[in-house]
């Protein structure tokens, strides 16, 4: 099956890529980076599941940069391997990790049970364990648990995270929001939801985190950087407040989501966006290139209180509804509309479309009105079942930080699987189309026959874990996709 890729390695990073993400048993669709080219020259990657012997590599998450791939085994233990490492090895064992985030510096991990926990990517190969303890096992010295400063309810915990460049965002089972920052910068455009913060330590410091525009309203009117005048005092309070954050283990509840019962949470690059369960989406943070979707007579920079975002008001009366799900990446935002008598599905963008990131056949720097997608809105399939016409719903939109978009639309009515249609930056090849000019309108992934790429849910016989024991027999997997901060596209296997 390589040959049949004709894929073009680097051997170094062969190697990383076999071994995390095995191209011809574990499902890399296509990828490629700037600084490491993993190239296909298009996606022909055969979708079946991976073969017995390799099944202790299926994957649950697969976030990645240019230089660090982090996966997770079928077992939920977080798995490192980058260019220093000759083999992948063990960040974090045995607390049953489900969900992974990359940013910056740092790797955070969400375990079923609630737990979240930051791990530096500093982190070195832990020494073997030569003891089995049969109620938990011990977390490495230097990886952060970190925990709320709002007592939880009973049978509440943690349920989603999404991290931006300097800031993480949680969300809990009872739609309770949180924010942590990741870094002194998770708050120049007011993207945590708060100012004021008080750890928990024995200190109980105040952080003062305020927005830079509201501090220095003029920070980018000129063209030369404005340097302050030395002062040593305030030199020693930023590298105090740096080491500060990076220890902290709080997590704290965004004051102004406090009432509301919020269904997700996601983060774009320096901004957030919250979905309450009522169809209402909040947004908070950069806006520089309006990706708060407020229109174009909004022009502030950056909006640090949590505003209702209505793209019902920029949309054709035809494709307003429901807002049902929401999506950000870099500085793209995704909404996905439903109407009132459930017959059709609408997607609209906003935010920077420099490389065609909106889908709408225009690459507007800063879009500030959601812009509706029209190759992804109102489509309608044949359902054999019931014999007549059922609309096809955008099942998720994947925008990466880097400006390509992968949208998996559930045509399941008509061939039982879930179709993969692509647009934005392809620079390094990220569509998988074998060519590398931009994709300003979303199109169909496709094989090279022409047939379309379609993610089906298949069994196996057997699932192996990472140390060759049955994991569990007759499973099903489904292939998923993940996108890094490099510019690639990975689709990788997972128990469905």
């Amino acid at each position: 099956m390589a040959s049949a890729l004709r894929t073009r390695l680097n051997p170094r990073i062969a190697r990383l890529t076999f071994t995390v993400l095995s191209c011809t048993s574990v499902g890399l669709y296509y990828s490629s980076t700037a600084q490491h080219p993993i190239q296909c020259d298009a996606p022909k990657l055969s979708l079946s599941p991976p073969s017995p012997q390799v099944w202790g590599k299926l994957h649950q998450t697969v976030p990645f940069s240019d230089s660090v791939l982090r996966h997770l085994d079928v077992l939920g233990n977080v798995w490192v391997k980058d260019s220093n490492s000759k083999e992948p090895w063990l960040a974090l064992k045995g607390q049953d990790i489900r969900y992974l985030q990359l940013s910056g510096s740092r790797l955070f991990a969400l375990s079923t049970s609630g737990r979240l926990f930051s791990i530096p990517l500093s982190l070195t190969p832990a020494p073997a364990m030569s003891f089995w303890w049969p109620w938990s096992t011990p977390v490495p010295q230097n990886v952060i648990e970190l925990k709320s400063t709002s007592p939880l309810h009973w049978f509440e915990k943690l349920e989603s995270i999404s991290a931006g460049d300097h800031h993480l965002l949680c969300l809990t089972n009872q739609g309770r929001a949180f924010s942590y920052p990741i870094d002194e910068s998770a708050n120049d455009y007011g993207q945590l939801g708060l100012v004021q913060l008080q750890s928990s330590g024995p200190s109980r410091l105040q952080i003062t985190l305020e927005p830079k525009f509201t501090k220095d309203p003029f920070a980018l009117a000129t063209s030369f950087k404005r340097k302050d005048k030395a002062d040593p005092s305030k030199d020693a309070h930023d590298e105090k407040l740096s080491e500060t954050i990076a220890s902290s283990p709080d997590l704290f509840e965004i004051p102004a989501l406090r009432d509301l019962s919020v269904q997700k949470l996601v983060a774009g690059s320096r901004a957030s966006y919250a979905l309450t369960q009522s169809g209402h989406v909040l947004g908070f943070g950069a806006n520089d290139y309006g990706q708060m979707g407020l229109g174009p007579n909004v022009t502030l920079r950056s909006i640090s209180t949590p505003t209702e975002i209505a793209p019902n008001k920029f949309l054709p009366a035809a494709n307003r509804g429901r807002i049902i799900d929401v999506n950000a990446g870099g500085n793209l935002v995704s909404f996905t509309l439903q109407t009132a008598d459930t017959s059709a599905y609408s997607v609209a963008m906003c935010g920077n479309g420099q490389w065609g990131g909106l889908g709408n056949k225009t690459f507007t720097t800063a879009q500030g009105s959601p812009t509706l997608v029209r190759a992804l809105s109102g489509l309608q399939e044949y359902d054999e079942k019931t014999r007549r016409m059922v609309p096809i719903r955008p099942e998720s939109v994947h925008i990466s930080p880097s400006g390509h978009v992968l949208s998996v639309l559930d045509t399941s009515a008509g061939d039982g699987g879930r179709d993969i249609w692509v647009h934005g930056r392809n620079h390094s090849g990220e569509l998988g189309s074998g060519k590398k000019p931009v994709v300003d309108v979303p199109a169909a992934a496709e094989l090279p026959g022409g047939d379309r790429v379609i993610l089906r849910t298949v069994s196996t016989k057997d699932v192996k874990d990472a140390s060759g024991h049955v994991w569990a027999r007759n499973a099903k997997v489904v292939p998923k996709i993940a996108l890094g901060d490099a510019s690639a596209t990975v689709l990788y296997w997972s128990p469905a």
